[in-house]
């Protein structure tokens, strides 16, 4: 399986957003440059980008202020995750660590 497209994202407060615009930016990518594998599963790629989130963040990896979406190469269409769906990934994650 390949995946084509996946993005995620956190929503800042407006008061923070200034101050948190891009600051995380170079380390997020070169935590995904230090861990990223060939053939990895599409599960595995979404726990390394929000390990990488997480890793490049002050505030908390949470449901309310993260937003996820994807597109797989087999079926080519998008897909927004549900909080729950965030949620489910990010309590795999903490089972991991």
């Amino acid at each position: 399986m390949k995946l084509i497209y996946l993005k995620v994202e956190l929503r800042l407060k407006c008061s923070d957003y200034y101050k948190q615009l891009g600051s995380g930016e170079a380390t997020a990518r070169e935590y995904l440059i230090a861990n990223y594998k060939e053939r990895m599963s599409f599960e595995d790629l979404v726990k390394l980008a929000l390990k990488a989130l997480k890793e490049s963040i002050d505030e908390e990896a949470a449901k309310e202020n993260i937003r996820l979406a994807y597109i797989k190469s087999e079926d080519k269409a998008f897909h927004m995750c549900s909080k729950e769906e965030v949620e489910q990934f990010l309590t795999e994650l903490e089972k991991k660590v």
